[in-house]
């Protein structure tokens, strides 16, 4: 069983809620973790070069009920943390629109992702020029 999960199990049994957020409405969670976002892109180069690489990066919004704040946080796709940030109060913070506006941002930026490709970059992630592009 995944760690999160027993995590969130735990919490559900102690009974402790929170009410948070969500798209203008409010929901019930009883987890740290309020959802996960995976984005992969497949680097295709030509044959003779490498085979296609593939980037994952998985993004997670956490809950710190004793802080009562949302943490954004960024592993690559084999778990290793890349970046972590607070991102505000529970009051202030609607994690439904920041996950909308994460997909936005990885959309909008989608054209320049696949021409960093025709150069071979590797692309390297930077969580504070992603939060730039959300808001």
């Amino acid at each position: 069983m995944q760690p999160h999960i027993e995590e969130a199990r735990e919490l559900e049994n102690s009974g402790k809620y929170f009410v948070i957020k969500w798209l203008g409405e409010q929901r019930e969670v009883s987890a740290d973790l309020v959802w996960v976002f995976e984005y992969v892109l497949k680097y295709v180069v030509p044959e003779e070069k490498t085979p296609p690489i593939y980037y994952r990066w998985i993004h997670q919004m956490l809950l710190d009920g004793n802080i009562e704040k949302y943490i954004f946080r960024v592993m690559t796709g084999e778990g290793v943390v890349i970046d972590t940030k607070i991102l505000g109060d529970m009051g202030e913070i609607d994690p439904g629109e920041v996950l909308v506006n994460l997909s936005g941002a990885y959309l909008a930026s989608y054209a320049e992702r696949i021409k960093a490709l025709d150069e071979f970059e590797m692309e390297s992630f930077d969580l504070e020029t992603t939060l730039k592009r959300m808001y």
